[in-house]
């Protein structure tokens, strides 16, 4: 009887369990590709927003700039949106995964941090 070797666990996973894991794990990364695509936008819209004041019309600028902050917030969440469409496939039954509800929490929390930073900067450029 041989040993296993050391560092090796044994587990009795097939390929089609392998495939699944693969999949779910390139699920994340473009998850979180998207969700590093929301923030980049949002963040130019409050780089607008903050840097650009001297440029044109103020008016302008701030329509510019929120419109690149929901922008951004609408591409995190449909990037959610499609991430947990594929948790419900996939299912949520591995613990190599990141939860769900740790994932929206995310989005949320980029979303909202961000829309009241750009509240703050235009309340600010609006004096």
């Amino acid at each position: 009887m041989a040993a296993s070797e050391p560092g090796k666990e044994n587990t009795n996973l097939n390929n089609l369990d392998l495939a699944v894991r693969r999949t779910r794990l390139a699920e994340e990364r473009t998850y979180n590709a998207w969700l590093r695509t929301g923030m980049t936008t949002m963040g130019f819209g409050l780089v607008i927003a903050r840097f650009f004041t001297a440029v044109g019309p103020v008016w302008l600028l701030n329509l510019l700039a929120a419109f690149f902050v929901m922008g951004g917030g609408v591409t995190i969440l449909l990037a959610f949106h499609a991430h947990y469409r594929q948790v419900k496939t996939y299912g949520e039954t591995e613990a190599i995964h990141t939860p769900v509800w740790m994932s929206g929490g995310l989005g949320v929390l980029l979303i909202v941090v961000t829309t009241a930073v750009l509240v703050l900067i235009l309340l600010e450029s609006s004096y």
